[in-house]
């Protein structure tokens, strides 16, 4: 993924000195076309669900959307482009199972069991905290469409499960004010610290859930 992404920059940076263009204005170029009333807000939305196929960390999207948005409306692009960027693994999980997973035959290790339980029964449940856990986000998605969760289900959890890492993105992104190619930048101090408050208390979530579930239910052998 570095790889691909260095050579992305080296070669966006060697367009860019061909054509006399700096990176100053690339940057004003984007957030200008961002900003275009409805069809800004929808290019960022397209970007956020081609993004599985791009290795683009959704994080990055919302820092920028934050920046270009602010927090509001800014939240509701992030979560609606959040959604739409869980629909491809989700599709492609779905489809790739023809029913709906169990435990396989004499599988025996009791979290298994019981996360599969939890799953089937309290399918948007089990997305929020999945959301709150962290894991690899492309991975996840396209896990519970292999599970077949219920689609409003899984839209729902990932819906309201964004919502605390979002906020924090965004106050990120929205708390850097300027040009940042330019080098000319104000920083919003106040805003930087809730946000980094809202991804600390998200980590600290996930961190409890994580260890209530293995001290509650120990893997079998």
């Amino acid at each position: 993924m570095l790889i691909f992404w260095a050579v992305v920059v080296a070669v966006g940076q060697q367009y860019a000195t061909h054509a006399n263009i700096s990176l100053e204005a690339l940057e004003l170029l984007t957030r200008e076309i961002l900003q275009i009333a409805f069809w800004g807000p929808l290019l960022l939305i397209i970007l956020y669900g081609v993004r599985p196929l791009t290795f683009i960390p959704s994080s990055l999207l919302t820092i920028l959307a934050g920046s270009v948005f602010g927090i509001f409306p800014g939240i509701i692009y992030a979560l609606v482009g959040g959604v739409v960027s869980s629909l491809l693994p989700y599709g492609l999980g779905y489809w790739s199972s023809r029913t709906t997973n169990s435990a396989p035959p004499g599988h025996k290790n009791p979290l298994f069991t019981y996360i599969l339980a939890e799953v089937h029964d309290h399918p948007a449940q089990s997305v929020f905290i999945a959301r709150l856990l962290y894991p690899p986000y492309d991975l996840v998605n396209f896990l519970f469409g292999s599970l077949r969760i219920p689609f409003l289900s899984f839209v729902a959890g990932t819906l309201i499960g964004n919502i605390i890492g979002a906020f924090g993105y965004l106050g990120i992104g929205a708390s850097v004010e300027g040009v940042i190619t330019s080098g000319n930048l104000e920083l919003n101090e106040g805003l930087l610290l809730v946000s980094l408050f809202s991804l600390a208390a998200s980590l600290i979530i996930m961190l409890f859930l994580r260890r209530r579930t293995k001290s509650h239910y120990p893997a079998g052998d």
